[in-house]
């Protein structure tokens, strides 16, 4: 094709006489005023959208990519040396025997003397060493009670008394430890605490004496018959206790 006839085709509308584009227009308007104003606004319309759906197709699609930046997570960390802590040592409990508990020693004056639960000045004391007779006494006075200790143990405690059941006559206690005696005396209401040490001792005897001369049954039972009331032991080391 020449260069003429591109030219013509580009212009050839604009040669057109003026009358044919005149006629042109006119059908145009013609065929609008058949279809109605609505129609032509709602063909405008379609023709916009559709414009704006070629040209959404044609641009680039931009992806969108989230990046989620990693978490540092920060360990704790031990700038000074590692201290253990120990745990503190309870001191052991102080370790008791009941005089009650030690081995008796043979040859002990002890027929009217047993282990019993015995009130003195209104307080309980349990496993107290009880002296007490009914209507006389099979033994002598003083009835003693001896035991080994062996060198165990360091001191001896219990407290001296009247039992509520006696009579209101004072009362010798002694605590012999190893040949060494120690005497308290107790009355009704009058308690004695006794307090011996014993750290290395081997044998630990006690006596405890009668408030008044003992009698026999023969003497006991003429007495009854008459009317005379007699003293008899009736006092207690109350609660005897071993500490090593």
């Amino acid at each position: 094709m020449s260069d003429v006839d591109a030219n013509r085709r580009t212009t050839g509308h604009r040669d057109e006489p003026l009358w044919t584009r005149v006629g042109r227009t006119a059908d145009v308007l013609q065929i609008l005023g058949f279809l109605g104003v609505p129609t032509v606004i709602a063909v405008i319309i379609w023709l916009t959208s559709h414009t704006n759906d070629d040209n959404a197709e044609q641009a680039p699609t931009s992806a969108t990519t989230s990046t989620t930046a990693p978490v540092a997570t920060q360990l704790p960390t031990n700038t000074g040396p590692t201290t253990t802590t120990q745990p503190t040592s309870m001191a052991p409990k102080q370790q008791r025997a009941l005089l009650s508990e030690l081995p008796l020693v043979s040859g002990s004056n002890n027929i009217d003397l047993d282990f019993a639960d015995v009130d003195i000045d209104g307080v309980r004391y349990t496993s107290s060493l009880h002296y007490h007779c009914s209507l006389y006494c099979d033994g002598k006075s003083p009835a003693t009670y001896e035991v080994s200790l062996g060198g165990l143990y360091t001191l001896f405690q219990a407290k001296a008394g009247i039992a509520s059941t006696g009579a209101n006559e004072p009362t010798k206690f002694e605590i012999e430890a190893d040949g060494e005696v120690t005497t308290v005396v107790a009355s009704a209401g009058k308690a004695q605490d006794v307090s011996v040490d014993v750290r290395g001792v081997q044998r630990l005897k006690i006596r405890i004496y009668a408030p008044a001369p003992l009698v026999g049954p023969l003497q006991a039972g003429v007495d009854a018959t008459s009317g005379d009331e007699r003293v008899l032991p009736d006092a207690a080391l109350g609660s005897p206790v071993l500490s090593r």
